[in-house]
């Protein structure tokens, strides 16, 4: 799914903030295997597709903060507990899991995800209706938490954060939205990895006279190109708010039909999009106002103005994208690079978890000076 393309620069004031109000904590996905990676510029990455659904439990505890009231819930080893941290958070770090956490920004209830330690890592993730923060990265939080600090935040209109909808800038308010998130939680610079929208919308705040987002260096999956129409592209545009037409959603993400078979999976991202306020917040970006001006396509912005280290990653098996597109794109961009995941689809780090979390920790450790790694950028 897309939002209105404008890029817009500059932060909104906030009329004040509060603390978290929820924390709890879920297990993920510990699974990495070594892939194949090719030489130059870009690289391909083989193997079988796995395919585990993952499943969560909460227990409930709770503890107070300056007056409000947090709840967390512990599965697996107990997370560790440290001091307050920035915007009066509560610093929790655990590398067997990640914790569930609220923000207010600028008056929206905000969900996000949290893991590990080191320097910051924010995971954006797709458009399609049904996604979040959890369902889009719960393969891949636990394997970056070993050597990062780990942020998923559902972003507005998906999962557990605010139903917003604006017909005038939808992009726009998501990326300034993202950058006050980041400021409350004392995020200066940091690496940031998007799948679809996730990915469009750092394109879009890269290439914009006056990015706001604080992108250290960036991964960018499945989301750039031109999306091909056809039967997959209308599944994203046409749900009803029917299991069958979740159904053709998930047809359309992955590569294997094991997805769309798993009656589980496909309640699961059912029930997500069919929340309070989802399916009107995220229908709302096919909608804009008569006068405004027409989003700019996939290949119209301006990349030579990016100037942070880029990977730009293809699901092989993509039902939705080009062959190609990504060493397209990542040729546009100063010193990018692309992969290929084969054999996945439009959500490799969900098709292909361990081969996407070893492209994400190998180009990573490259930009950190911690890593031993020379910065490319």
């Amino acid at each position: 799914m897309s939002d209105s393309d404008r890029e817009s620069a500059g932060e909104r004031d906030l009329g004040g903030t509060r603390v978290v109000l929820e924390g709890r904590s879920t297990s993920g996905s510990d699974r990495q295997a070594p892939a194949e990676r090719g030489r130059g510029g870009s690289s391909v990455v083989r193997g079988e597709s796995t395919r585990e659904p993952a499943r969560r439990n909460h227990g409930e505890s709770s503890v107070v903060l300056g007056g409000h009231s947090t709840s967390e819930s512990v599965q697996g080893p107990e997370a560790e507990r440290g001091g307050s941290g920035p915007a009066g958070v509560l610093d929790r770090h655990s590398t067997s899991g990640y914790m569930h956490r609220t923000l207010v920004v600028d008056g929206l209830h905000t969900h996000f995800l949290e893991a590990g330690a080191g320097e910051p890592v924010v995971l954006l993730h797709g458009g399609e209706f049904g996604a979040s923060a959890e369902i889009g990265w719960e393969e891949t939080i636990s394997a970056l938490a070993q050597r990062y600090h780990v942020f998923a935040p559902d972003m507005l209109g998906f999962g557990e954060s605010a139903k917003v909808v604006d017909f005038t800038d939808g992009r726009g308010l998501r990326i300034r939205h993202l950058a006050r998130f980041c400021a409350l939680l004392g995020i200066e610079s940091a690496f940031f990895v998007g799948n679809s929208m996730g990915a469009v919308n750092l394109l879009a705040d890269t290439t914009a006279d006056h990015p706001v987002l604080p992108v250290r260096a960036m991964v960018t999956i499945c989301g750039g190109g031109q999306i091909r129409a056809g039967e997959h592209m209308q599944a994203l545009y046409d749900f009803d708010a029917t299991l069958p037409a979740m159904r053709r959603i998930v047809t359309a993400l992955f590569a294997s039909p094991a997805y769309p078979a798993d009656e589980d999976y496909v309640r699961r991202r059912f029930d997500s999009a069919t929340a309070p306020g989802a399916w009107e917040a995220i229908a709302a970006a096919r909608f804009r106002r008569p006068d405004a001006p027409p989003p700019p396509g996939p290949g119209d912005r301006p990349f030579e103005r990016i100037r942070v280290p880029t990977l730009v990653v293809e699901g092989g098996a993509d039902k939705l994208l080009p062959p190609g597109w990504a060493a397209e794109l990542a040729a546009r961009i100063p010193d990018a690079r692309s992969a290929v995941v084969d054999g996945a689809g439009h959500c490799p780090q969900l098709e292909r978890p361990e081969a996407v979390n070893t492209l994400l920790l190998d180009f990573l450790d490259r930009q950190s000076p911690a890593s031993g790694y020379p910065r490319s950028g």
